[in-house]
């Protein structure tokens, strides 16, 4: 309702400036000045209120994983704790920069809602933001040390592991098996991953397998974006080592071509494949 009556001031005031006198004018921007911020205190406390229903929370499950900070290319050990399926909190491990990011996530958005960032050395806190929105976020201690640091920004900037953790979710819940097996022959490529993720099935001829008591003589395999092994990897009769489990392990979908859907086999997607000399 505030932010309805904001957006119908600011109309007026644009619309008619002519028919406003100054003292008109100055009145209606002391009026805005005044919802505004009271529209982010509102938030504020909100957003205060959830950061401590968090903290009291009893997490029902927690997940390690890494990421990929990509400015440094460095790995960052990353932990999340959820409440049932729903991510509530990470803490992440910057130690290239002997820094601790610890995340708070909304419920409802699953967006980063409070960020705050620990010197692992001293255990001092040297910055902490709320977050407004993508590479948006507002100081909380300006006058804390560090602050205009740059790499401090980064990490900040890269503070919502939402998706390492719910790829890590996905891996955790895949069985997984190893396969040493004969390409039937090869299928038609499939266009490459960009906007949209694809993959393709191929038919394998079983030599041996980890699988219990597998018993069929062939075996379906799921290969995402299998351009990134390059376009003379996949040869008919060539003999292959190959890491598979029973799940994507993302949480996306992939558009899949699949030439043999009419056969009854087991199918699982590849992990990792090595053609063997």
């Amino acid at each position: 309702m505030l932010n309805k009556i904001r957006v119908e001031i600011i109309t007026k005031v644009a619309i008619f400036p002519k028919l406003l006198s100054k003292k008109m004018k100055k009145f209606v921007l002391i009026l805005i000045t005044f919802i505004s911020t009271l529209i982010y205190s509102q938030d504020d406390e909100l957003k205060v209120k959830l950061i401590e229903e968090i903290e009291i929370s009893k997490f029902t499950d927690s997940v390690t994983t890494s990421a990929l900070f990509q400015v440094k290319h460095k790995p960052v050990e990353v932990k999340g704790y959820l409440k049932g399926d729903t991510l509530l909190k990470s803490i992440a491990i910057f130690s290239e920069f002997n820094k601790i990011l610890y995340t708070y996530y909304d419920k409802s958005t699953k967006m980063p809602i409070y960020v705050k960032v620990v010197d692992s050395s001293s255990n001092k806190i040297v910055r902490e933001v709320y977050v407004l929105g993508y590479h948006r976020y507002k100081t909380l201690n300006k006058s804390k040390e560090d602050v205009e640091n740059d790499d401090i920004k980064l990490i900040i900037e890269h503070s919502d592991f939402s998706g390492e953790i719910g790829f890590a979710l996905v891996e955790r819940q895949a069985y997984k098996y190893k396969f040493i097996g004969k390409l039937l022959e090869k299928v038609t490529m499939t266009p490459n991953c960009g906007r949209e993720a694809f993959a393709i099935v191929h038919k394998y001829k079983v030599l041996s397998t980890d699988f219990p008591n597998y018993k069929q003589n062939y075996v379906l395999l799921i290969q995402t974006c299998p351009e990134f092994n390059g376009k003379i990897f996949f040869q008919k009769n060539k003999i292959y080592e190959i890491d598979v489990s029973t799940n994507s392990g993302v949480t996306f979908n992939y558009t899949i071509f699949n030439e043999y859907e009419k056969d009854d086999l087991p199918i699982f997607w590849v992990e990792d494949i090595v053609q063997k000399k």
